[in-house]
């Protein structure tokens, strides 16, 4: 009965008008909701339709909620417009007498792969020996102070990978990975990133348990020399599983430890090929007398929009939303230039909270009516295909792989998915049986939003399920 008195409150409120079919849908969130005990007084949901005369549904459209990763949409939406769908991003390899100059571009994916071929263009050349430094030319980004980053002070987890600030010449998302393996008797951890001196003290034993939680069970540290710390448990019941660390630890604070991390990583790979360093790696600027030797590429802008979105690169995110601004991009610039691009085209903004640009924050907000402002602008922009192509499709890939599609055809949901302590978010594009299509926004900040996670998750497909079929 409590239930149904508040389903009755909420929809007693909604405008505009809604069909049976949708009264009946968004009766069944809120009942979701309330079985989880959180009050619909902190959700709010729109839908919209775009192409059709039928009418759309709202709840709580215009109050002030955390964003979570549904702040991408923002970044990537403006990065489309700025920097234009095939833009790439050059990274590039100067000579200048001993030493070799690497200057970056604040490309979000370059890759050990990528580092790795421009290495291998130098010993084309016929180089084996570096007899000077490496520089590191990072001018494409301001300087630290400008872009104030502590891994710690997001959520305490400084090794997660999602904690790694932005960087202009960002080496393998300063990314360290470790395949472990349980044998007979004891834990197998092999180092699956080429850096020179680094070693893995393993101090893990078997235990029991599902795999599905075997993250929780491990414990790791990182010293100044790489050494990799593992403590703890880890299942026997699980296949191999690769462990990903961010190159983070009180001896690797910071520019020097970026340094440190490309050190290791540029020796490592280039000891593979048979070449030999007796420099160091360094902070500084390209000479102008300098000589090009070796350049890399990155994905055209809209590939790292798709990777941004899909899977909810967080790293990725805070380069692209920098590379908003022009050279040397700052935080202040990269949230100017977002606002400027979108209010040009009349996204509303009015509300929006822009700390980084991909929703890991506990300040980026906006309401659901002003998100559901920004889809329908995308939906009628010439680069819409760009951004509806790198949303998650339900029950299909990405981020909305375990999406629990209730009948319907595959690709008729599409939905940017942030959760976040206490938040949990969902918006995109749904199109409905008639092939109609709607927009769909989901804004939950609750306490009970993280315990109920699931839950909350189940409700969203639902939602999103019921629009679809209709």
């Amino acid at each position: 009965m409590k239930n149904l008195l508040i389903c009755a409150a909420i929809l007693f409120g909604i405008a505009p008008a809604v069909s049976a079919q949708e009264d009946a849908a968004l009766s069944r969130f809120v009942r979701a909701l309330a079985a989880v005990d959180i009050p619909a007084t902190n959700v709010s949901v729109v839908s919209q339709p775009l192409e059709s005369g039928s009418k759309g549904w709202s709840l709580n459209p215009n109050a002030l909620r955390l964003t979570a990763s549904t702040a991408k949409l923002y970044t990537t939406y403006a990065a489309l417009v700025r920097l234009g769908p095939a833009t790439t991003l050059k990274t590039e390899v100067w000579q200048s007498g001993n030493d070799l100059v690497l200057v970056g571009s604040g490309d979000p994916s370059l890759t050990v792969e990528r580092i790795s071929s421009l290495l291998r263009q130098l010993r084309a050349q016929g180089m084996q020996h570096i007899n000077g430094n490496i520089v590191l030319d990072r001018s494409r980004f301001g300087p630290a102070s400008s872009m104030p980053f502590d891994p710690t002070t997001f959520d305490n987890k400084p090794m997660r990978p999602y904690n790694v600030g932005p960087d202009a010449l960002l080496l393998n998302f300063r990314a360290i990975q470790v395949v472990l393996t349980p044998q007979n008797a004891s834990v197998l951890a092999r180092l699956d990133t080429p850096l020179a001196g680094a070693a893995v003290d393993n101090q893990l034993q078997l235990g029991d348990g599902p795999c599905s939680d075997w993250k929780d069970g491990v414990q790791s540290t990182i010293s100044g020399n790489f050494r990799i710390t593992l403590k703890g448990k880890f299942p026997r019941s699980c296949a191999p599983q690769t462990l990903q660390l961010a190159a983070h630890g009180p001896e690797l604070a910071g520019e020097a430890g970026a340094n440190q991390y490309a050190e290791a990583l540029i020796r490592g790979l280039w000891q593979e090929m048979g070449g030999s360093w007796n420099g160091k790696a360094v902070s500084g600027s390209k000479p102008y007398a300098a000589t090009l030797v070796a350049s890399t590429e990155s994905q055209p802008v809209a590939q790292l929009v798709r990777d941004i979105n899909k899977y909810s690169n967080n790293v990725m995110a805070r380069q692209l939303f920098l590379l908003l601004a022009d050279a040397p991009s700052t935080q202040t610039g990269a949230e100017q230039a977002l606002r400027q691009t979108l209010a040009a085209r009349s996204v509303p903004v009015k509300h929006l909270v822009i700390e980084n640009g991909s929703g890991l924050s506990r300040i980026e907000a906006t309401t659901a009516e002003e998100m559901t402002g920004l889809l329908r602008v995308i939906w009628h922009d010439p680069r819409m295909p760009e951004l509806l192509s790198s949303l998650p499709i339900g029950g299909t890939d990405g981020t909305l792989k375990k999406h629990k599609n209730n009948g319907g055809d595959v690709g008729r949901i599409r939905l940017k998915t942030g959760s976040l302590e206490n938040t949990r978010a969902a918006a995109g594009y749904v199109q409905d049986s008639r092939g109609h299509w709607h927009t769909l926004v989901v804004l939950i900040q609750d306490p009970k939003a993280t315990a109920n996670y699931g839950a909350l998750r189940e409700a969203i497909d639902q939602l999103s399920n019921s629009l679809a079929n209709q």
